[in-house]
């Protein structure tokens, strides 16, 4: 049996005016009177995308209407539910207890981010020459605590946004443990806090989730930063791969790991390279 429990009786009418000051827009205040009223029986994506064309008088592209639910997250807890037998549902389940920065992105921070990250997506490299139209999107999402602020925003194509939003929507439950691990100084703080966290669920880290926390971009080499983890700082990882469809994917499995260098691990990173390659000078 479902579980519906939880915070719900903090939970506004839809017809609250306090709901208009949390929600401006029309169609996100209508996803919340729908989850309100379908609280104890949870509508699957499909019942919702149906409803969102006939109460907001159009059939909306599936992304726009799936973005709704997306938004109502930055202000309230929105659970995704999965069952054996059918499709995953969507439960409301009460007030969303992080604070949620719902600044918009203006003009000008916008055009500084293209100014400082360059015009081209973060994630594959393509730029609009390439055909494609960019995006800045948030690294750690609104309805993660995440802020619009420059240090949380970067530019990337409209494929890979949406993507990578519906990736991290599939990942509310650790949602804590991410956001914790992308807030981390360096890269190899940031991975290695994001195996720790996962750890702690009992769940393996995917090679998506990893480049994503790296937070290094187009360009990056989060494959070097795990090897760096592994060898100057000592800890224990295994690769896990396995095959869905025709994709071979790739996760990791902390099995042990050492506490962090008191010089950091950029520091001791570069004394082993320094050391071995002393020793390869070395070697007759």
């Amino acid at each position: 049996m479902l579980d519906v429990g939880g915070d719900a009786g903090d939970l506004p009418h839809p017809d609250d005016p306090e709901l208009l000051e949390l929600i401006r827009e029309r169609e996100v205040r209508e996803a919340y009177r729908f989850l309100y009223e379908r609280r104890e029986n949870p509508p699957t994506m499909a019942e919702w995308r149906q409803h969102a064309g006939q109460a907001l008088g159009k059939v909306d592209a599936n992304e726009q209407t799936d973005r709704r639910l997306r938004d109502l997250r930055k202000q309230f807890v929105v659970e995704t539910v999965r069952r054996r037998s059918s499709n995953p549902v969507y439960l409301l389940r009460g007030r969303n207890p992080v604070a949620v920065d719902a600044s918009p992105i203006s003009s000008r921070m916008e055009a500084e981010v293209y100014a400082i990250m360059g015009a081209y997506c973060r994630m594959c490299g393509a730029s609009p020459q390439d055909g494609i139209k960019l995006q800045v999107d948030h690294k750690i999402p609104l309805s993660w605590g995440g802020e619009t602020v420059l240090e949380n925003l970067q530019p990337l194509c409209t494929r890979h946004n949406h993507g990578k939003q519906a990736f991290f929507e599939t990942l509310d439950a650790i949602g804590a443990e991410i956001r914790y691990a992308a807030s981390q100084p360096t890269v190899w703080h940031r991975i290695g806090e994001l195996l720790k966290g996962l750890h702690a669920h009992g769940r393996r880290t995917s090679a998506e989730l990893v480049a994503l926390v790296a937070g290094e971009g187009y360009g990056g080499d989060p494959a070097r930063r795990l090897r760096d983890l592994r060898k100057p700082l000592g800890w224990k990882i295994k690769a896990r791969m396995h095959k869905e469809g025709h994709r071979t994917l790739t996760e990791y499995e902390l099995i042990s790991w050492q506490p962090w260098p008191l010089e950091g691990p950029e520091e001791a990173v570069r004394r082993y390279e320094q050391e071995r390659k002393r020793r390869r000078r070395a070697t007759p």
